[in-house]
């Protein structure tokens, strides 16, 4: 259920409350698929001073490393090669949410173990159940920023 709660409008382009930070993220993306894979030199469509006060004539955005790029790359390409393409309308923005929602269920899984060994099988059910059906982690976890990656990531350290 949590799965398909996440599924609905997956394929829906960018034009919600953080359209312009998720859009500068799948820029990133945009340019490993389309330009140059250079994890090192990650870039985007904006070349103005404004995010850092320096000049930036080649576009390179410098904030956290682009694993969470590389896997909306992946993603994106098995879906260029499987059947899902033809049934989204917009196989890119899918991709990275399709990728965030999976790490976050797998994050979810190590959150309930995690309480497990706190409390007991039935207050880890409660705290996953809640966490998982929250509207707020629901949006936030198909969006297509690295947040959920690293939220899921930094479940699955303390695990």
């Amino acid at each position: 259920m949590a799965f398909l709660v996440r599924l609905y409008k997956i394929d829906t382009v960018l034009g919600d409350w953080h359209s312009w930070r998720q859009s500068d993220t799948a820029a990133v993306t945009w340019y490993f698929a389309n330009q140059k894979l250079d994890i090192l030199h990650p870039r985007f469509f904006d070349i103005s001073s404004t995010p850092s006060g320096l000049d930036n004539p080649y576009g390179f955005r410098f904030v956290e490393f682009p694993v969470y790029n590389l896997g909306h790359l992946v993603t994106y390409k098995f879906l260029q090669f499987s059947r899902l393409a033809g049934v989204l309308n917009y196989p890119f923005e899918a991709a990275g949410r399709l990728f965030n929602i999976v790490f976050w269920l797998i994050g979810g899984w190590f959150f309930y173990r995690l309480i497990n060994q706190i409390a007991n099988k039935k207050t880890a059910l409660a705290v996953v159940i809640f966490w998982l059906f929250l509207p707020y982690n629901i949006y936030y976890s198909r969006t297509i920023l690295p947040d959920p990656l690293t939220v899921s990531l930094s479940i699955i350290g303390l695990f």
